[in-house]
């Protein structure tokens, strides 16, 4: 019988299992990815998350916010969290962690905006938000200097975006993409892989798909599209899942809406289309 979780492996797990996040592993008491590939291979199942925890029991909690349709404004400064009050970020209850210099303040995401990795910074104001990609650490992980993160207000209590604050991600922080339904965000993390059952054909190949590509992307994403649609037999939406998940390991990934944009092709070309 496996030994019991520490409290860092049971509150990972829990939101995995609780919340669907996408979870991995830090180093303890740091927060650097203690996997190869960081973010890319977070994951919200049950057996990886214990797996992981198992063998390193005090390695901190790295979330992505994307896997709980969240985006995340962290803010460390008196003024940064002064100019997030200012557009309604403390009007009302919404899921928060309490860090060693400033809260991460969490929100749910509108499926029309897709907020990448950036920072904000105009004179004192200083805010770094977190969305489709990356990720935040997560309670009861602990700082360097011995700080415990600790949820202020718990993870399911994830109030909509405040107005102005919604319209200062469209349009004062530039870098905020406004994505279009059709390129609205997708997950980032390989738990789109680890859901497929252990020893299934379709597991087995997608083991053997090259990955942190640079070069030969596009040809690859085709051809992973046009096998899961037409040898696999997958639906459109099943298909769209795995290939972003892969897509996300690439070193860049391929634009959203280019992968979109392959899919598509692959669902009506087949093996004899071009990726574009």
């Amino acid at each position: 019988m496996s030994r019991p979780l520490s409290p860092l492996g049971a509150a990972a797990l829990e939101l995995a299992v609780e919340y669907g996040a996408a979870v991995f592993p830090l180093k303890p008491r740091d927060k650097v990815p203690a996997t190869a590939n960081g973010f890319h291979d977070a994951s919200s199942h049950p057996e990886q998350v214990a797996a992981w925890w198992d063998a390193n029991p005090d390695a901190n909690i790295g979330l992505v916010p994307a896997s709980v349709g969240a985006v995340v404004f962290d803010a460390d400064t008196d003024a940064a969290r002064a100019y997030l009050g200012e557009l309604g970020a403390f009007d009302r209850p919404t899921a928060t962690v309490t860090t060693r210099n400033g809260p991460h303040v969490y929100f749910a995401c509108p499926p029309d905006l897709r907020v990448p990795n950036l920072r904000h910074q105009s004179g004192d104001v200083k805010l770094d938000f977190r969305g489709y990609s990356g990720y935040l650490v997560a309670p009861p992980s602990v700082h360097p200097h011995g700080h415990v993160y600790t949820w202020a207000c718990p993870l399911d209590v994830l109030a909509p975006l405040p107005p102005r604050l919604e319209h200062a991600l469209r349009t004062r922080f530039g870098r905020a993409a406004r994505a279009t339904v059709d390129n609205a965000p997708r997950p980032v993390t390989r738990g789109a892989f680890d859901a497929l059952p252990a020893g299934d054909r379709l597991r087995r190949y997608v083991a053997k798909m090259p990955r942190g590509l640079e070069d030969g992307r596009k040809h690859a994403c085709y051809v992973f599209a046009a096998r899961l649609l037409h040898t696999f037999q997958r639906t459109h939406a099943e298909c769209a899942e795995l290939v972003h998940c892969w897509n996300a390991m690439n070193r860049p990934p391929l634009d959203a809406g280019k992968v979109d944009e392959i899919i598509a092709n692959a669902a009506r070309y087949g093996a004899t289309g071009a990726a574009a």
